[in-house]
């Protein structure tokens, strides 16, 4: 996921861990997530 506000709050994060995911934050800047930037 990435760092949007809305992504992080505590109501979003506990539903997403309820239904039986996991929580993976992208770096702020990680160009080889990003092909454009190859």
């Amino acid at each position: 996921m990435d760092n949007a506000a809305f992504h992080q709050g505590k109501a979003m994060q506990k539903m997403i861990k309820d239904s039986g995911h996991n929580l993976l934050y992208l770096p702020l800047y990680f160009p080889d997530l990003n092909l454009i930037e190859k």
